[in-house]
């Protein structure tokens, strides 16, 4: 639910909340604990809200429930009158209510949607019918069952104790789609809810991004990741900080480029590209690692520059369309850029197929659609300062021999390959709700994938 993604988001880059006060209302009949809930796409979401008025300045705070609680500060707040008002981030958020006694009503309003609000002072019958309510919908959607959709041929091969226990695993971490694939066939797809529709696949979509420079690479768009990017942004040839960033520092996260965390200032820009090309170093390229969204925003500024059509036009022609991966979004920003952090929504079972691809050395039935030797490089350390990341693929080791590679994205998304015994798994979760942080990120979704088929010997 990408309106309270992009929410959240923005909220955590807010700074301390501290706002002229002009209202008339009674401090003390608003000061205190509010309990709210907006209506989305996927429910009620609840969310708190702390006031007090500290020398004639009110100060907000809202606490995000599916968010494990996190307490974020507003940046503006004011009374005036019975109107409430809490900003944030330069009018990106802003909450308007009219309190009358203990309910607060009105909008929450977004760059491009406004919802309904509603708040109650907790403690009151108003407050405890609201959450009662909101929970009862929160339960509903935990209660859906994570049900098969499609069986596969790879279902006779998997250990089915095993099994069992990752679906239980899926399904108390309210799962919304899993896909399992082993030896090139299908094991199964699982859904909650109606239909399996594309889920967004927040930072895999780093992994796909990958995948999509190591067919431009075969396909001679892009010469070779070593490449300098002021090859691509001229404006880097004459800044001594940033002339030496190749697009393996890119790639290996290790470009020295502000990490762009949190992202809120990212989805708030007109060009993620601009952000990135603008973005402050952190350390001299090559010197270190830190994981940065700026480095994948400014990939896909490349891919942008080297493909002459929109990024999702040439995929459904290239590569998805080989693979037969039709249902698809990969979300751009206002500039018309592909976004690189994330943006990509797909099926748990394309996801799938993709990391097959990639689990394949680049090969599908009798092509070979990405060189082999993309992989050679991609699975092994990008860097002397981290043995866990290659290129945009985080690698995972078993007494220090490598037997797969990974990538998690925000809420608990994963795409996991595993050498070892050819099983490849994607778990997604959709932003509703009902998404608990505290539960609901699977971590042990990739090890789990190592008990479900016997190494090959």
């Amino acid at each position: 639910m990408k309106r309270w993604i992009y929410f959240v988001g923005v909220l955590f880059a807010l700074n301390n909340a501290v706002a002229d006060s002009a209202g008339s209302q009674d401090a003390s009949s608003v000061a205190g604990l509010w309990q709210g809930v907006f209506e989305a796409d996927s429910g009620a979401m609840r969310f708190d809200v702390e006031l007090k008025q500290v020398d004639d300045q009110w100060q907000a705070i809202f606490v995000l429930h599916s968010e494990g609680g996190v307490r974020v500060p507003a940046d503006h707040a004011e009374l005036v009158g019975d109107t409430l008002r809490l900003v944030g981030m330069q009018g990106a958020v802003t909450l308007d209510g009219r309190v009358d006694g203990n309910q607060i009503t009105g909008s929450l309003r977004f760059p491009a949607s406004e919802l309904d609000m509603r708040m109650a002072r907790a403690g009151s019958s108003a407050a405890v019918e609201l959450v009662s309510q909101a929970e009862d919908e929160i339960r509903a959607l935990r209660e859906q069952p994570l049900r098969l959709v499609r069986e596969g041929p790879g279902m006779d091969r998997v250990d089915q104790e095993a099994l069992k226990e990752l679906l239980a695993a899926a399904e108390a971490s309210f799962t919304t789609a899993l896909a399992l694939i082993h030896e090139d066939e299908l094991v199964g797809e699982w859904f909650r809810g109606d239909e399996p529709r594309p889920i967004e696949t927040m930072s895999v979509t780093k992994a796909v991004l990958q995948l999509v420079i190591g067919r431009l690479v075969t396909l001679g768009k892009i010469d070779n990741v070593d490449a300098a990017v002021h090859q691509y942004f001229p404006q880097w040839a004459e800044d001594e900080q940033r002339i030496g960033i190749s697009l393996r520092h890119l790639m290996t996260h290790s470009s020295g480029l502000d990490r762009g965390q949190p992202a809120g200032p990212i989805y708030q820009s007109d060009s993620f590209v601009q952000v990135a090309l603008d973005a402050p170093m952190e350390f001299e390229p090559g010197t270190n690692v830190a994981y940065s969204n700026h480095a994948t925003n400014l990939l896909a500024g490349v891919i942008g520059q080297v493909i002459d059509q929109p990024l999702d036009e040439f995929l459904a022609e290239d590569l998805f369309g080989k693979l037969g991966i039709e249902d698809f979004s990969w979300a751009r920003d206002r500039a018309g850029n592909p976004h690189g952090m994330a943006g990509l929504s797909l099926h748990a079972a394309d996801l799938a197929l993709l990391g097959q691809l990639a689990l394949n050395r680049g090969r599908w039935g009798d092509q070979q659609l990405i060189d082999a030797s993309w992989f050679e490089e991609s699975f092994q350390p990008g860097s002397e300062h981290s043995q866990r990341i290659g290129l945009l693929w985080f690698l995972d080791y078993v007494d220090d021999e490598p037997v797969g590679a990974s990538h998690s994205g925000h809420l608990g998304q994963w795409l996991g390959i595993r050498f070892d015994n050819g099983m490849v798994g994607a778990r997604l979760i959709a932003q509703s709700a009902a998404y608990d942080a505290q539960t609901d990120a699977f971590p042990e979704f990739v090890p789990l994938l190592a008990t479900l088929a016997a190494p090959e010997t």
